[in-house]
């Protein structure tokens, strides 16, 4: 957006390596989006992430959200 802040948007997609063909796979989606603030030495970032059919087990959906600061001395 500016040299203080940045924004960026992620959608990856996974699918298992099946060891024979009877195994039923689903694929993974992983949606991510990051925002982080700079102001000097010190940086504020917020991130949420949605994982569709997680550790390729079929409506095993998860949200996460993520803050963090981190400062430089």
């Amino acid at each position: 957006v500016n040299d203080d802040l940045s924004l960026s948007y992620t959608q990856e997609e996974s699918n298992p390596d099946a060891q024979t063909a009877a195994t039923a796979t689903y694929t993974m989606e992983i949606t991510s989006i990051q925002l982080a603030y700079s102001m000097g030495g010190m940086t504020l970032s917020l991130s949420q992430d949605s994982a569709d059919n997680s550790d390729y087990v079929q409506n095993q959906d998860e949200k996460e959200t993520l803050v963090a600061v981190s400062m430089a001395f």
